[in-house]
């Protein structure tokens, strides 16, 4: 039989795992969807070129294809409204 020790310990390591995978499936949207704060600071708040580096793979990605594209320039628009310059929104200044 198990003790009440070992059903806590089993439990906080499936709290665990599951947390672990939550946030594993979570965080590259919350990356991709972040960009929208980013470029709404970038425009009316203050330019942010000093951290452009973050998001220099979904530049990348938004250079190579043209459904990236697409939805970053439909993304950036509900952020920034139709000001959107060309190439990535969180860029320019």
């Amino acid at each position: 039989m198990h003790s009440d020790t070992e059903k806590t310990v089993d439990r906080s390591r499936s709290s665990l795992a599951v947390w672990l995978i939550v946030g594993v499936v979570l965080l590259p949207f919350a990356y991709v969807l972040s960009t929208g704060p980013a470029a709404w600071l970038n425009f009316y708040v203050c330019p942010m070129n000093s951290i452009s580096w973050i998001y220099w793979p979904l530049e990348e990605l938004n250079n190579r294809s043209s459904a990236v594209k697409w939805f970053f320039d439909w993304y950036l628009e509900l952020w920034v409204g139709a000001q959107i310059p060309a190439g990535p929104a969180w860029r320019r200044a």
